[in-house]
């Protein structure tokens, strides 16, 4: 990459636009850089790394401080790059966020970060414009991201003494960010968790068994304590299933001590109840005598208090009439201090009054003024209006004018649209007319139709009358016999009915009895099925509950399996990379040492005798080296590196994936084991220790068919309780159903019996009344003969009817036809008037037009006559408008001149009435003034205010004093009531406590037992239920243990062994892999790979140190650390070929530091290009101060830059030391200078 131009603005302390022209410095060399200090050197390699990849170039800049401090607010902050890399020619543009000035308004706004890529060499790729986007498509056109950028092509500022300095662990931090080893120290802390998870698992297990035995009891005085004794001296070696026999022998007979013990501990503790009961009895009697006594003492003590505080309150009672006297007075300086406010109040409102007249005297001046100023303008308006007085007058005339001509004009054009409207209205006319004549003759033919219809139908209303009188006369008839033999029917027909229902219910009512205790017996039966029911339900629910876990854990069982087939995959892999790598890896190796050994000759071949080498300085070349002519080239040894670095990252990757593999089937064994020895526990179920899968899987299944089969005798039980339940349920509804059907069926059998009885009187009454309507004929000849007659008179009726609404409607139509007809002729009159009237308008219309057509030449003349006239009248209309507005302004100042003479003359009244009263005001308030003065003598002429504080302080004095004579008083009538209550309530507890004695000891006999003998006896039984408790807690614990000890030997003997094997296989691995191999140097495996980097490193700053310090030194890795315990395997040390000795670097002067620091530096630039793999470096920067070395040492480090810069390559420097500005001819100085527009930075540039 090769900068051309860089342009910033605004950035840093470059104030304004500022360009630097990297072409006018040439292709090659070394150029420098300086300038005073804070002027903006680096921040020059800032602006081009913030182009690139939108960072600076060192760690201590943020992108949003770039905004220049010293830049005016409308000027933009960005920088542009045009660099050119192989060939091709880019420009980027980039903003940082900053404030800005709003474009709208004022304030500030937030310009957001942007960016754009343009590919200068071909204009037909489109230009890349996201930020994230620009620093990708920069990262890929480079070969390098931003990281490995300031590494390899600009050495930033104070990063150079860091590296050479540090210890091996500060070095392996550095080389951890850079080469991005993490990889292998997450591997180390891996197997040193790894590690202690076995340790901790193996050492639980080993000393689990032999503690667990050692924690189990044998009894003493067993027969079996000498050999128990031998086997806990021998830690049970070989003898655990011998202990186990032991163990058990020692709880049976524990078992059956501890319950003899128990049973003797429980009689003991029965008779220490009694002995308790006697002994409270004894202390309560004790208590109450005491407690008389003390209450006789106290109300002896008592009662002359009482008597003191009674007479207290009598002398507090006797100075009550003081209170009034206070009263009284307190009352009469109340009266003085309101006086006194409102002398103070009317004080206020005078001063408040006099200011207001004061302020109404300077409105009159300005009023005064103002009326002045009127008075002129009304004046000034008079003198415009002079000239405008005749144009009204003009603009009548003219207005007139233009109206006649106007009337003309519109009059020809309403004559012009009369005529065509009357031709219409005729042919309209014309047409209706006929219409209407039309529609006449029809409606003539059919009135007389009607009135042929009428004239037949005449006789029709009689006949309808008559019939209809004789119908309702039979129907009246019909309906009263029918009604009264059907309702002699029906009540028959009810008595039969209730005759037989009742019959019915009685047999229902047994039915229902016997029912009734059939389904009492069942419920009593079938009571307990909802109990046992809900039991089986619950039994099932957690059987569920039990199934639903197996699931799960078969599910974590098959992600087990799913987990540890990718692992396997997944490490045949990663094993596939690896030997790949390693072959890549050899093979580079091999090339690199044939390309090494065919530069050595090519180098041999250039040298002469008495010319020094220009790798080691020697005059002298004894042995040269042989050109070998089997090599390979650069670009191939690329090719070679570049291959075996993506088989390591292939390799890395698959290592980080197998290791990710490997941590998550770990970690989901860990839980399901955990979960699942959680899980048997809690059912209880015996098990082995589970460790493998397989374990697990075999457990599970037979856990699950074991409560499969449960689960299946539980659903057994549920369907034939339910069933039960349910018949239950049925049965006892149905029982409440059958007692209410019961109840129901009594009360309707006692109703039915009512009203048979009812039925059967009433019948015998109906069949009297019937046979007396019947009795010339029978029933069904009378009904049938009135009927006959009904229905004859309904067909008559029926016709008379249709008759007459038939003639109705006739008449209805002969009506509307003689309406319609006289509407029509009305109709036809009118229009005949209107067709008359329209037609000598026509005639008159037509006169006029032939008038007018007469007239048509001069219609042109009145047009344009028209506009002259209309264009005068709109001139002299802005004159008569300006003149009425002129007018209108002059009357309302005349207005307002008028309303402010009023005002004047209003307010110059109010100013004297106001004085007036102000007066009067004065003289009362010094009426009020003597007649303070006359009621308190202390007052002496002071103020208002001070005389009313003077009456406070005299009214507080009077109510503090009667607050403390209250006081006084209520506290003694208070303690006199308090004495008199205590008094009362101690004799009445010395009576209750006397009546307690007396029942105590007639409950005891008259007397009470001796306390000796009860703490006696107490003391003998609680020391033999003391040591029979210890006894029975000894045995009950030596039991427990041994129990404990019997379940978790059995647990753990089968683990030992496997566990023992594998934790000394993980051990081994991590003690290598962290360094901590006794005997061996504490390199870690993560320090084993920054070696080799770290070498090759050291043989690139090599050959530029040599160089720089004559020959005289060389890094060297130091192969063992000063100190044993500390690590090892990073140190660097120093080689003196001068007087061949090894030491620290830390020895090394200033100038001698800078020079090893330097090389190392650039070698470790080296190294990171060459791992980016053909990447192209056209330039590099040096920010660093090169003061500490003197004139040779400088003269080398320049000889080894312009080695750098070889080529095609240029390096730029940045320093204030005087000597490189005479020895680097190509310079950029950059000035921090106090301009017209503030300060800022500038750059110049110069090339001689």
């Amino acid at each position: 990459m090769r900068p051309q131009v860089l342009t910033v603005s605004a950035f840093g302390p470059y104030a304004g636009e500022i360009t630097i022209d990297f072409e006018r410095l040439g292709t090659q060399g070394l150029y420098l850089i300086t300038g005073d200090t804070g002027a903006g050197k680096t921040s020059i390699f800032d602006a081009i790394t913030f182009a690139l990849y939108g960072e600076a170039s060192g760690a201590v800049r943020d992108p949003q401080m770039f905004r220049s401090k010293y830049a005016k607010a409308e000027t933009k902050t960005y920088v542009e790059l045009t660099f050119c890399y192989r060939g091709e020619k880019y420009r980027v543009k980039r903003n940082p966020e900053y404030q800005r000035p709003k474009g709208r308004g004022t304030g500030l706004t937030l310009q957001k970060a942007e960016a754009e890529l343009e590919y200068l060499s071909d204009s037909s790729r489109p230009i890349v414009s996201k930020s994230k986007d620009v620093t990708k498509a920069v990262t890929e056109i480079l070969g390098l991201d931003y990281r490995q950028f300031t590494q390899i092509v600009m050495i930033a500022q104070g990063d150079f003494q860091k590296l050479l300095l540090a210890d091996t662990a500060t070095r392996k931090e550095i080389f951890r960010r850079i080469f991005h080893t993490e990889k292998f120290q997450q591997l180390q802390d891996a197997l040193k968790v790894e590690l202690s998870r076995q340790k901790e698992a193996y050492e639980d297990l080993r000393k689990g068994i032999s503690q667990e035995l050692s924690i189990a009891v044998c009894p003493n005085g067993a027969i079996e304590e000498p050999e128990w004794n031998i086997l806990k001296k021998n830690g049970f070696d070989g003898q655990t299933l011998r202990a186990i026999e032991l163990i058990e022998v020692f709880l049976s007979a524990g078992e059956e001590k501890y319950q003899m013990l128990k049973k003797e501990e429980e009689e003991l503790s029965c008779k220490q109840r009694t002995l308790a009961v006697c002994e409270e009895k004894l202390q309560r009697y004790k208590e109450s005598c005491e407690n008389v006594k003390e209450k006789e003492k106290r109300l002896e003590i008592l009662l002359p208090n009482v008597i003191k505080a009674q007479e207290f309150f009598y002398e507090q009672v006797n100075k009550q009439p003081r209170q009034k006297e206070l009263d009284a007075k307190k009352h009469r300086l109340q009266q003085d201090k309101q006086l006194c406010e409102a002398v103070q109040s009317e004080e206020k409102q005078l001063i408040q009054v006099k200011n207001e007249l004061k302020e109404k005297e300077k409105t009159q001046l300005r009023q005064s003024e103002e009326r002045k100023k009127q008075t002129r303008c009304i004046e000034e308006m008079k003198r415009q209006l002079e000239p405008l007085k005749n144009c009204e007058v003009a603009y009548s005339q003219a207005l007139l004018q233009m109206k006649q001509i106007e009337k003309q004009k519109n009059e020809w054009d309403e004559v012009q649209k009369q005529k065509l409207e009357a031709e219409e209205t005729i042919c309209e006319l014309k047409q209706s007319i006929q219409s209407v004549f039309d529609q006449r003759k029809q409606q003539e033919e059919q009135i007389k139709a009607c009135e042929i219809e009428m004239e037949k139908l005449s006789d029709a209303g009689r006949e309808e009358q008559r019939c209809q009188s004789l119908v309702e006369d039979r129907k009246y008839q019909l309906e009263q016999y029918q009604t009264s033999y059907a309702e002699y029917k029906n009540i028959c027909d009810c008595q039969k009915k209730k005759e037989q229902s009742i019959i019915h219910q009685k047999e229902q009512l047994d039915k229902l009895n016997e029912i009734i205790h059939q389904k009492e017996q069942l419920c009593e039966e079938l009571k307990d099925c909802d109990v046992l029911l809900e039991q089986k339900k619950a039994q099932i629910k957690e059987n569920g509950y039990r199934l639903e876990e197996l699931t799960k854990f078969e599910k974590q069982l098959q992600e087990e399996k799913d987990q540890e087939r990718i692992y396997t995959e997944l490490q045949k892999k990663c094993k596939t990379y690896i030997e790949s790598y390693e072959r890549s890896q050899s093979k580079w190796k091999h090339a690199w040492t044939c390309y090494l050994n065919a530069q050595a000759g090519i180098l041999a071949e250039g040298l002469e005798d008495g010319k020094p080498c220009p790798v080691c300085g020697s005059v002298h070349h004894p042995v040269l080296a042989a050109k070998n002519l089997q090599t390979v080239s650069r670009e191939e040894l690329d090719e070679m590196q570049k291959k075996a670095d993506e088989a390591q990252r292939k390799a890395e990757k698959a290592s980080a994936a197998v290791q990710a593999s490997y941590a998550q089937l770990q970690k989901l064994r860990q839980t399901m084991f955990a979960e699942i020895t959680k899980w048997l526990k809690s059912e209880e179920v015996i098990f082995e220790a589970i460790n493998t899968c397989d374990q697990a899987e075999e457990v599970l299944k037979r856990s699950f068919k074991q409560l499969c089969q449960k689960k299946e005798q539980l659903l057994t039980q549920q369907t034939s309780l339910e069933q039960q339940s349910s018949t239950y349920h049925c049965v006892k509804t149905e029982l409440v159903k059958a007692k209410e059907q019961q109840q129901l069926a009594v009360s309707q059998f006692q109703k039915e019996k009512e009203n048979y009885a009812v039925l059967t009187t009433k019948v015998a009454n109906m069949k009297k009344s019937l046979d007396q309507i019947a009795a010339d004929k029978n029933e069904t000849e009378k009904e049938a003969f009135l009927t006959k007659q009904l229905q004859q008179a309904k067909e008559a009726l029926l016709q008379a009817g249709k008759n007459i609404a038939y003639a109705r409607s006739l008449k209805e139509k002969e009506d509307e036809l003689k309406k319609s007809k006289e509407n029509l002729l009305q109709k036809e009159q009118e229009q005949r008037t209107n067709l008359d009237g329209m037609l000598g308008k026509l005639d008159i219309t037509k006169l006029q037009i032939e008038k007018l057509q007469k007239e048509v030449e001069s219609d042109f003349a009145i047009a344009k006559l028209y506009e002259e006239k209309k264009e005068q009248v709109n001139r002299l209309k802005a004159e008569v408008e300006n003149k009425d507005r002129m007018q209108k302004a002059l009357l309302q100042e005349q207005t307002k001149k008028e309303k402010a003479d009023e005002a004047f003359q209003q307010l110059a009244i109010l100013i004297a009435e106001e004085r007036a009263a102000n007066q009067e005001r004065e003289n009362s308030l010094r009426q009020k003034y003597d007649s303070l003065q006359a009621q308190n003598a202390q007052w002496d002429g002071q103020s208002t205010q001070e005389l009313c504080l003077c009456l406070q302080e005299q009214m507080e004095r009077i109510e503090c004093e009667q607050q403390q004579i209250e006081q006084v008083y209520q506290a003694a009538q208070k303690e006199a009531n308090s004495l008199k209550a205590d008094e009362q309530s101690l004799r009445n507890s010395i009576e209750e406590g006397k009546k307690q004695i007396l029942s105590m000891l007639e409950d005891n006999g008259g007397a009470m037992p001796e306390e000796e003998l009860i703490k006696k006896e107490q003391e003998e039984l609680s020391l033999k239920k003391e040591k029979t408790s210890q006894e029975c807690r000894t045995w009950f614990a030596e039991n427990e243990k041994n129990r404990a000890v019997l379940l978790g030997v059995k647990k753990h003997q089968t683990v030992m062994q496997e566990t023992e094997k594998k934790y000394v296989w993980v051990r081994e691995l991590s003690n290598t892999a962290n360094g901590q191999v006794t005997g061996k140097p504490k390199i870690e495996l993560e320090t084993y790979v920054q070696m080799a980097y770290f070498e090759r490193i050291l043989r690139r700053a090599n050959v530029r140190l040599m160089t720089m310090s004559q020959g005289q030194y060389e890094l060297k890795r130091r192969e063992e650390a000063e100190n044993k315990k500390e690590k090892a395997g990073l140190d660097l040390n120093v080689v003196d070929h001068y007087n061949g000795s090894e030491r620290s670097v830390r020895t090394l002067s200033g100038g001698e530091s800078f020079q090893a620091a330097l090389s190392l530096a650039l070698g470790l630039s080296d190294e990171i290009q060459s791992m980016a793999g053909g990447i192209q470096i056209d330039t590099m920067f040096v920010d660093e101060g090169f003061g500490s070395l003197d004139e040779a040492a400088l003269s080398q480090a320049l000889k080894a830059l312009a080695n750098l810069a070889e080529g095609n390559r240029m390096v730029g420097i940045i320093s204030h030391v005087a000597e490189l500005k005479d020895s680097i001819n190509k310079k950029i100085l950059v000035t921090k200078t106090m301009g017209a527009d503030g300060p800022g930075s500038y750059i110049k540039i110069e090339t001689n």
